[in-house]
């Protein structure tokens, strides 16, 4: 049995490795947390340490964009507050070198205060790469914390879980390719621990490698590999910000012939609190990815009746999966009836979830209103002359709506001058 003396202050600078904290009954001892810190609720409550220097409610491409542009500056995008640091004066300062681009590093925090604070506190790093780093690095904290055996314990805990769920997957005799996406614009697959999981799970990962950083791919190539099931689980995104997000796969050219989306198994993950935070509920990612890689396979219970009810909310069926109406199919039906094709598609689920569906909705509506008015408006200002003029007029229509219908049929997106970037805005 390992003895500790004095005082504990401890401040985590990542999320993991603040629920790596509670599962070892130290959260008493936190003193402060990251900015991305918020499980269990309790740490809600204690000091903030850090702060991004990026906006990180924008738009995927936009927090993309921004992120290269901090990278190639050579600039950190993150800020330890120093004065928040001082004040706590922390014993332990837990932090991570696996990746500067996901959350606060030993580097971010080697530029902070924390070398000239009294003490000086002890910084615990942790590398995070594969699903044995992870043990490691509980293993490491609790080492550093005096309470090995608590590590042990709990490593050996999780792991029997994961091994059970692992155990159950491989009774099943087909393995179904699986494709994991990390981020949507650019598309990134996920690397890392998760292709591991996923084979724990019982399914084969078509895309990234165990141990390695999540790779660019190339939208080609998830169509040429056709996967049977396809997880969207974006770094730092949650359910509801997933939802928001997912137009950027959907509204790609072939996306509704994915295997996975006529089958309709293409999921949305919890990408935040799960699948991207390399922690003690590691355990209940693979239970998560047994439910949606074996959809409805009844072992012994473990497996839910219908894919979506995964543990904690970690994941849930894609709302715009596998709809009745193809994309392209819906988009062009908006036209078709004017006013009613496209407020119907607005009032519809799963369609009206689906950002280039409801492009096309408000631009037919907006198209046919803009036309009513302007055609009883011509009937006004001629009073009679020039009658023989309507037809014309209505053959122009008729050929607008046809080089609405059409394109948006084959995929391709017509925006019309004044009524198309209005329509952008309220998609």
């Amino acid at each position: 049995m390992t003895h500790r003396t004095g005082e504990i202050r401890i401040v985590s600078m990542i999320a993991s490795a603040t629920e790596i904290v509670h599962a070892l009954g130290e959260l008493p001892n936190l003193a402060g947390r990251s900015h991305e810190c918020d499980f269990p609720p309790e740490v809600l409550g204690l000091p903030v340490v850090t702060a991004p220097r990026i906006t990180v409610s924008a738009s995927s491409a936009e927090i993309d964009r921004q992120v290269r542009e901090k990278l190639a500056e050579a600039v950190s995008i993150y800020e330890v507050l120093d004065g928040a640091l001082e004040r706590l004066r922390p014993t332990h300062i837990l932090t991570q070198v696996q990746c500067e681009v996901c959350a606060v590093s030993l580097a971010d925090v080697e530029r902070s205060i924390a070398a000239r604070l009294p003490g000086p506190p002890r910084v615990v790093s942790l590398s995070p790469n594969s699903l044995a780093d992870i043990w490691d690095d509980i293993a490491r904290v609790a080492a550093a914390l005096g309470i090995p055996e608590r590590g042990q314990r709990l490593v050996a805990r999780l792991a029997g879980e994961i091994e059970e769920v692992s155990r159950r997957a491989s009774a099943l005799r087909r393995r179904p390719p699986v494709a994991c996406l990390e981020w949507l614009e650019p598309l990134m697959a996920a690397g890392n621990w998760t292709p591991e999981l996923v084979s724990l799970a019982g399914g084969v990962p078509v895309f990234g490698e165990p141990g390695r950083h999540s790779p660019a791919l190339a939208w080609e190539d998830l169509l040429e590999r056709d996967p049977d099931v396809m997880i969207a689980m974006p770094c730092g995104f949650d359910l509801e910000r997933t939802r928001r997000e997912i137009h950027w796969l959907t509204e790609r050219n072939g996306f509704d012939r994915l295997r996975a989306v006529r089958q309709g198994r293409v999921y949305l993950a919890d990408g935040n609190r799960y699948f991207n935070r390399p922690g003690p509920r590691v355990a209940e990612c693979v239970a998560a990815l047994a439910e949606m890689v074996h959809c409805g396979a009844p072992l012994e219970g473990l497996f839910c009746a219908q894919c979506g009810a995964s543990a904690e909310a970690a994941a849930s069926t894609a709302p715009d999966s596998a709809p009745a109406l193809s994309d392209n199919l819906a988009s062009a039906l908006c036209y078709v009836l004017g006013l009613v094709t496209g407020v119907l598609f607005l009032v519809l689920s799963p369609y009206n979830r689906n950002r280039k569906i409801r492009f096309h909705a408000f631009q037919s509506i907006f198209f046919h209103l803009a036309w009513m008015i302007l055609w009883y408006a011509v009937l006004i200002a001629l009073q009679g002359f020039l009658l023989f003029l309507t037809p014309l007029v209505g053959l122009a229509f008729f050929a607008v709506w046809l080089y609405l219908i059409y394109p948006a049929y084959q995929g391709q997106k017509v925006v019309l001058p004044l009524i198309g970037p209005l329509a952008e805005q309220q998609a």
